[in-house]
């Protein structure tokens, strides 16, 4: 009888911790959704930083499948560093070849551009190597609806357990004080 209870109180602290994740899961996905449908951007903002998920290898830019590439939206960019720039309305990455009193010249993989400063829409600050593919697949509707789905069939599990240890006993309202 005692191993049982040391069993299910361990079953209901992993049900916890499981429930916790599953919950940051569902904000994280509910907040990328809500995001991108109030900025209607094809960047998602918030706190005035910006993300980039590397689908394929990039040579140009040393990249590799499944990089996740940080850019702050504030910071001005110097030579050499990468920016996110807008491209006649298509977002791009490229790095910075030369600062000019107008604005900068760019270098993608396929040409060279000269933007103005309104164009650059931020600086790359940091790249961690396959976060992207992480982040990629828990931001996504299919893990949003299984996060849930799970989240309902352990949150009933904790509610089974609670119930068969006896900790959801009904309340005995003669032993409080009347109100009046």
């Amino acid at each position: 009888m005692k191993a049982l209870r040391i069993i299910t109180a361990i079953i209901q602290k992993l049900i916890g911790i499981i429930n916790i994740f599953l919950i940051i899961i569902i904000v994280l996905n509910l907040f990328n959704l809500i995001l991108s449908g109030i900025q209607g951007n094809s960047y998602i903002t918030f706190l005035d930083y910006t993300y980039r998920i590397i689908y394929e290898d990039d040579d140009y830019f040393n990249f590799k499948k499944g990089d996740f590439i940080l850019i702050d939206l504030n910071r001005t960019p110097m030579e050499e560093e990468i920016v996110l720039f807008n491209n006649n309305g298509t977002i791009e990455l490229a790095k910075v070849a030369e600062m000019t009193y107008e604005g900068m010249k760019l270098e993608t993989e396929d040409a060279k551009i000269e933007t103005t400063n309104e164009q650059i829409i931020g600086t790359n600050i940091k790249t961690i190597h396959n976060l992207g593919d992480v982040i990629s697949r828990l931001l996504s509707t299919n893990v949003l609806i299984i996060a849930i789905v799970i989240i309902v069939f352990t949150s009933i599990m904790q509610y089974i357990l609670n119930k068969a240890q006896g900790k959801l006993k009904k309340p005995d309202f003669k032993n409080y004080n009347n109100l009046v």
